[in-house]
């Protein structure tokens, strides 16, 4: 199983985003981006067998990889942590930053999960996010009446997995959960959908009563901050790690030959 990225059409997507913003062929008006903290849930299914095989195609040492996610829990979400770190967190922060110069550029990163599900999780998952910022979060399944268990978070993934890869049911593990009758479920979506419909009418997501929201740069590197932490921006996010993914996504884009190119 595969999945695909941009759809490139020639017309309004001309090309890969990423070395297209790298060498300024963005459109120039205010870009928003942002990843969760699990994005690359997304990567499961497909994600591969062999870490070591998947090492050596990127050119990643093995040893560094083994000290850079020492501390990732669940190893049955371990190479598509890998991948999320390049193509989801490392994107992010390139692309942003690509706006330096071009127009304003704001990045953000979602981690929130109402409370009774965040124990199952090892992060939010793919496409979380979106009934928040819309408002929808009430049209959601909703989160069940008690705290679920995190003992087996494996045992679920692998199970979800199963399930698409076999029998083409995509999993309620997948699928968005939310709780419309929880008061940080209620704020959060406000906050989001204030900082969305300001980004779309301005071009600026920032909001009075809200946190400031910086324009994005890997010098400063703060992203806006939407988690069941307090703390409304994050600055560093996973930098060790995204900053060595980084490199391997530069290498496979050929970033540092854009100026010859074009």
């Amino acid at each position: 199983m595969s999945f695909g990225g941009p759809f490139i059409d020639g017309q309004i997507i001309k090309g890969d985003p990423i070395p297209l913003f790298a060498a300024g062929k963005q459109a120039k008006v205010p870009f928003m981006i942002g990843t969760n903290s699990w994005d690359s849930s997304f990567l499961v299914p497909g994600q591969p067998a062999n870490l070591n095989d998947f090492l050596k195609k990127l050119h990643e040492d093995p040893k560094i990889i083994q000290t850079l996610y020492a501390n990732v829990k669940d190893q049955c979400i371990l190479s598509s942590d890998l991948m999320g770190d390049m193509l989801y967190r490392g994107s992010t922060k390139l692309l942003a930053d690509s706006m330096n110069g071009v127009a304003p550029g704001y990045a953000y990163y979602f981690d929130y999960l109402t409370p009774n599900i965040r124990p199952a999780y090892p992060g939010v998952p793919h496409t979380f996010e979106i009934s928040y910022v819309f408002g929808s979060y009430g049209l959601m399944p909703q989160a069940p009446k008690k705290v679920e268990s995190g003992a087996e978070q494996c045992a679920l993934i692998e199970k979800a997995t199963a399930d698409l890869k076999k029998k083409g049911i995509w999993s309620k593990y997948w699928y968005p959960i939310t709780d419309k009758n929880n008061p940080q479920d209620q704020a959060l979506s406000e906050k989001m959908s204030a900082s969305w419909t300001a980004f779309a009418k301005t071009g600026n997501p920032n909001v009075g009563g809200q946190a400031h929201w910086p324009i994005y740069s890997l010098k400063s590197d703060v992203m806006r901050n939407f988690s069941n932490n307090p703390d409304e921006t994050v600055t560093g996010l996973l930098k060790e790690r995204v900053d060595y993914q980084m490199l391997h996504l530069r290498e496979i884009f050929a970033l540092e030959r854009l100026k010859d190119a074009f």
